[in-house]
């Protein structure tokens, strides 16, 4: 059997407007795929004094940017892309317009628990080929708070999805949450999840 190993984040528009987006996405990867990926990340973080990397603080200049130069930050970052580009790891990404949950019946909102459930479905779904076939499993680990209420809404969306006839459910072998903190794979994961919800707003605006 082979395993592999998928971290995700999400992007989601934060204010009320005619275009919500929620987004996850990530990187999927063997374990020997993702071997040198948080080292090579660590070697370029630490000489800025930086433990770890979020997009928004980026992209707003705020948090460790804000007294970086520009042309620093973005060598950073463009560094950090080539890490990703270099890595053995498989992008996905899936968005749902918040519209549209809005409109599920009821029944199917118990089903789903919430949108973030609705995606995960829709990356299992969208896999790439290389994990179509059925000896092969994924443990999927995301970035998210834990915060009280949420994680058990998913948690009870995995279960029925485990116990459903979607065939991708066989593919799915643990889903875990934890803080931001706890890997540096999430932090690519916020590179491709806040650049797909961008994507995505500009598609459904």
């Amino acid at each position: 059997m082979a395993i592999f190993k998928a971290f995700c984040d999400e992007s989601y528009t934060h204010h009320t407007s005619d275009n919500r987006v929620y987004s996850i996405a990530g990187f999927l990867g063997t374990p020997e795929g993702w071997a040198p990926f948080s080292e090579r990340w660590m070697a370029l973080l630490r000489p800025k004094g930086l433990t770890h990397f979020h997009m928004t603080a980026y992209e707003s200049n705020a948090g460790p940017f804000k007294d970086m130069a520009a042309d620093e930050a973005a060598a950073l970052f463009n560094s950090l892309i080539d890490v990703i580009i270099d890595s053995d790891i498989t992008p996905f990404a899936a968005f749902l317009e918040l519209e549209k949950w809005d409109e599920l019946p009821d029944d199917a909102k118990e089903a789903f628990q919430n949108p973030y459930m609705v995606l995960l479905g829709m990356l299992l779904r969208r896999m790439p080929p290389s994990i179509q076939d059925d000896d092969v499993k994924v443990h999927f680990t995301c970035e998210f708070p834990p915060e009280k209420g949420f994680v058990e809404e998913c948690l009870r969306g995995f279960d029925q999805l485990l116990t459903s006839d979607e065939p991708c459910a066989s593919r799915l072998l643990s889903l875990n949450f934890e803080g931001k903190m706890a890997h540096r794979e999430f932090d690519a994961a916020d590179i491709l999840a806040c650049h797909d919800e961008a994507r995505a707003q500009g598609a459904s605006g």
